[in-house]
């Protein structure tokens, strides 16, 4: 079984976050997007990634807000729904 290496993760600056994503695939493939839930983290998609970069998808697994690498860019910003 082939696993993600997650050794060269990537940041971009999103609106009020700087989300912290792994990549894999071909950047002209069909993109997939896989987001992960609480408890889990990009880790969960370690084994699917490399099969689908293989079949020729552009993978993109971000960490969501409050995991990995995400972060806020400002002290000011709500932390919850209010």
């Amino acid at each position: 079984v082939r696993v993600a290496s997650f050794d060269n993760l990537k940041q971009i600056n999103a609106g009020t976050l700087s989300i912290g994503y792994a990549e894999a695939g071909p950047q002209n493939g069909p993109v997939v997007i896989l987001l992960h839930g609480w408890p889990y983290d990009i880790y969960a998609f370690a084994e699917v990634m490399p099969l689908l970069a293989a079949a020729g998808y552009r993978v993109i697994a971000p960490y969501l807000r409050g995991y990995g690498t995400t972060r806020f860019l400002s002290a000011d910003t709500p932390r919850n729904g209010q």
